[in-house]
């Protein structure tokens, strides 16, 4: 109970962090990536079973995001290091709400 408390603050406060440098519609894209990564961990630590065709799809999603993420409108060289920060950010804060997830799948 612990750990799943842990991971929603940690997902939250890096949310809330990420806001400060990346538009809200690519945090929410970014952070939607969770269903994603949920099935890469219960497949790794749940032993649950990925089909090809979801493996494909999944791949397919993955390199539309980042299309997505790297073509956009061309901006100042400061903004684009802390667009990159926040991208970051947010991808790792999509990843441990993907743990909480395949935690809430243990219990």
């Amino acid at each position: 109970m612990c750990g799943r408390s842990f991971f929603g603050v940690g997902t939250f406060i890096l949310y809330t962090w990420s806001l400060e440098n990346i538009p809200i519609a690519l945090a929410s894209i970014l952070f939607n990536l969770s269903p994603f990564w949920t099935s890469i961990l219960a497949f790794l630590l749940n032993d649950e079973k990925i089909l090809a065709v979801e493996f494909f799809a999944m791949g397919i999603c993955f390199v539309l995001i980042i299309c997505m993420t790297t073509i956009g409108p061309k901006e100042a060289k400061e903004s684009n290091e802390s667009m990159v920060s926040g991208t970051i950010i947010m991808v790792v804060a999509s990843i441990i709400s993907a743990c909480m997830n395949v935690m809430n799948r243990r219990l």
